[in-house]
């Protein structure tokens, strides 16, 4: 790590081409928009036949390995439209159980904001069960009614799709025990291009 034009990429490609030279394989995980241009990099300065001993990887593709490799079997994605659907009857179905935000229910744009809000806590690894643990240390306050209804949305959301649909944001947990048990990841590990992480990706890598 370190600032810009520090010579990371040079050190990462000067080791890699090291592994080639030794028999052994190398994986480059970068952002999902700089795949692409990852892998036309790596043919430009090591060549074509680089490819079978390097592997550009994002996130999802790791996921998409493990999952191959070990399992869960994969079901459809559910994509945004999708999301807002299961919001939608989500709140249609916790309307008279909601005690801060049952007002809210019909509003619109209340679904909307709800899926993205869902699609957030998923990428940050916070649970309902972490949302309803808060909201319990701070009883009988406006700030506790509103995170013990996020939490009971975020749970009936869930009880929605399991089973039938895959939720991209909780990909990346499912697929971290099976990174190690895969035997996937056999070589050098290297991380290129980004700028943070979110605690689930940051415990993958």
């Amino acid at each position: 790590y370190g600032p810009k034009d520090s010579g990371k990429t040079e050190y990462i490609y000067d080791k890699i081409r090291e592994n080639i030279e030794g028999g052994k394989k190398s994986f480059i995980l970068v952002p999902e928009q700089a795949s692409l241009d990852e892998e036309q990099r790596m043919i430009k300065t090591l060549g074509i036949s680089s490819q079978l001993w390097v592997e550009v990887l994002t996130f999802s593709r790791l996921c998409n390995m493990v999952f191959s490799e070990v399992g869960p079997l994969r079901l459809k994605y559910i994509d945004k439209a999708g999301k807002l659907f299961v919001a939608e009857r989500t709140m249609q179905k916790l309307e008279k159980s909601l005690l801060y935000y049952g007002k809210n229910v019909h509003q619109r744009g209340f679904a909307k904001m709800t899926a993205k809000l869902i699609s957030e806590l998923k990428r940050y690894g916070v649970t309902p069960e972490m949302i309803r643990e808060a909201s319990e240390k701070d009883c009988e306050t406006e700030f506790s009614k509103k995170l013990s209804d996020i939490a009971l949305i975020y749970e009936e959301y869930d009880n929605l799709i399991k089973g039938k649909y895959s939720d991209a944001e909780e990909n990346l947990i499912s697929a971290i025990p099976g990174i190690e048990a895969s035997g996937l990841f056999d070589g050098e590990f290297f991380v290129s291009g980004f700028k943070s992480f979110t605690p689930v990706e940051h415990l993958a890598i």
